[in-house]
């Protein structure tokens, strides 16, 4: 957890060693006992290092992935039983809008994205299977208008 600095170096036989000046690294396990590290002021005073610094320990990513030049993340996720795929994705969609802020896009991948490219095709071709049963319908009564149910 803790660096060193180069003190001075240390000649044996010939060859030459740096000799490296830092804490014990058993003594630094956690950032509590980085209040135990006393810092020298300009008036020679020995103060904590915690009086002149403030430590957060926040998470943070190991790799920072990048979609379309922005930051972006993956979320990989299964199904539980009996649940279905345009569920989840409704369920998706409502907690995006509900917690994420306005300038955050959410974009799918894979089966989720072949899903909602394919529910809408699904809705254009029921409408256009609709106005050919109804022109074959209409062609076979030679009539546009009259009933022929």
């Amino acid at each position: 957890m803790l660096g060193g600095k180069s003190e001075t170096t240390y000649v044996d036989r010939g060859q030459e060693y740096d000799v490296y000046l830092r804490g014990d690294e058993n003594s630094f396990n956690n950032i509590a006992d980085l209040s135990q590290i006393y810092l020298r002021t300009i008036n020679g005073d020995l103060i904590t290092l915690d009086s002149v610094a403030h430590i957060d320990e926040v998470a943070s990513a190991i790799r920072l992935s990048h979609y379309n030049k922005q930051k972006s993340i993956t979320v990989k996720a299964n199904l539980v039983e009996g649940a279905t795929l345009g569920d989840a994705l409704d369920f998706l969609d409502q907690k995006a809008i509900e917690l994420l802020p306005s300038d955050i896009s959410v974009n799918y991948s894979g089966e989720s994205k072949d899903f909602k490219e394919n529910q809408s095709s699904i809705a254009i071709v029921f409408a256009l299977a609709l106005l050919v049963a109804y022109l074959v319908l209409a062609a076979q009564f030679e009539s546009f208008i009259n009933r022929w149910w």
